[in-house]
């Protein structure tokens, strides 16, 4: 399907850093290990710790690294619950979507995305990807 190959392209591409809120200073490192990187596992345990400070989009990422998509589209709903207006969350849940072959759900997150903020780079299709 042409779209699927855009999407990835556009998702390949765009340069996604979802900013984790400020924690207060004894929890700074664990907010920092939640953000994912070369270990997931140690991410998804600090990520479970930290989720009444909005660490699910974290720990969602974490998940994603670990190919357990329908984990990562949990935590991205239930952040998406907690803030509906935030177009990273439904680019990153579009890349889930994706990567579980959800086409049609993916454009639907990446047209959300757009919607909430027509500048958000992401989510919109660049010359970089050949569109």
């Amino acid at each position: 399907m042409k779209d699927a190959s855009v999407i990835k392209a556009a998702l390949l591409t765009g340069a996604l850093v979802i900013s984790i809120a400020t924690a207060p200073a004894g929890q700074a490192a664990g907010v920092q290990d939640c953000a994912g990187g070369k270990k997931p596992d140690v991410a998804i345990e600090v990520c479970s710790v930290l989720l009444k400070n909005k660490a699910l989009a974290g720990r969602a990422k974490a998940y994603m690294q670990k190919k357990q998509f329908d984990k990562a589209i949990a935590d991205f709903d239930r952040a998406l619950e907690l803030k509906p207006d935030n177009p990273a969350l439904y680019y990153q849940r579009a890349e889930a979507f994706l990567q579980k072959g959800n086409d049609q759900r993916a454009i639907e997150d990446l047209t959300a995305a757009i919607l909430l903020k027509p500048s958000f780079r992401p989510a919109t299709f660049p010359a970089e990807a050949g569109c």
